[in-house]
């Protein structure tokens, strides 16, 4: 049997481990402390981070948002452009075709007014002959020549070809100003057209700028 000595030394000796494995237990529950308020101060952190990234992500959302609808706008802008250079190049194939139909205009004008000359130069021609053909109006050099035998030797005669010609530069005046007038007013419709052309050309050309 044990000896009371013995005894107590047993019990101190229980005693010292046990109290050195409440001082390792203290020290390990010091540690946890330490440890889970590191891990606080870490999550505190996360958290932070976690809503500086939403406020981020939010922010980039509205920007992306923002893109978008610039993007729409440029898109529409484009394509009002590429109309308005379509309007463009065909305002500008429009006056061309103007000037062209214009010139042909004119050209056929001066054949006309010509063509109108020669007509009424050769039908005072014809009436003069027929006149001086007539009968009692012999047709002789000496009259075709000599306007002062003609006055003395048929004075009927004279006067209706005189009365003729006058008729006839009468009615070639008046054919001359209706067809100035009819290529006057041509040229003014025409002119007109080409003039709204080149100001709708300089409001398409504006606005391209």
């Amino acid at each position: 049997m044990m000896t009371r000595k013995a005894t107590a030394q047993n019990t101190e000796f229980k005693l010292r481990q046990t109290l050195k494995e409440l001082k390792q237990s203290k020290e390990t529950c010091d540690q946890l402390l330490r440890d889970r308020e590191e891990s606080e101060e870490e999550i505190k952190k996360i958290i932070a981070k976690n809503s500086q990234l939403k406020s981020d992500l939010a922010e980039l959302h509205s920007q992306h948002e923002e893109v978008l609808y610039q993007r729409e706008q440029l898109h529409n802008t484009l394509s009002s452009c590429s109309k308005e250079f379509d309007t463009y190049k065909r305002a500008l194939q429009r006056i061309d075709d103007l000037e062209r139909e214009l010139s042909v205009a004119n050209c056929q004008i001066n054949l006309y007014a010509e063509t109108q000359q020669l007509q009424e130069t050769l039908h005072t021609q014809s009436l003069f002959e027929e006149l001086m053909a007539s009968p009692g109006t012999p047709l002789t050099p000496q009259c075709l020549i000599s306007t002062n035998r003609e006055v003395t030797h048929h004075p009927q005669s004279i006067k209706k070809v005189k009365k003729y010609v006058r008729i006839s530069k009468f009615i070639k005046k008046i054919e001359k100003k209706i067809k100035r007038n009819q290529g006057y007013h041509r040229n003014i419709t025409l002119r007109k057209e080409k003039n709204s052309l080149i100001d709708s050309l300089e409001i398409y050309s504006s606005k391209l700028n």
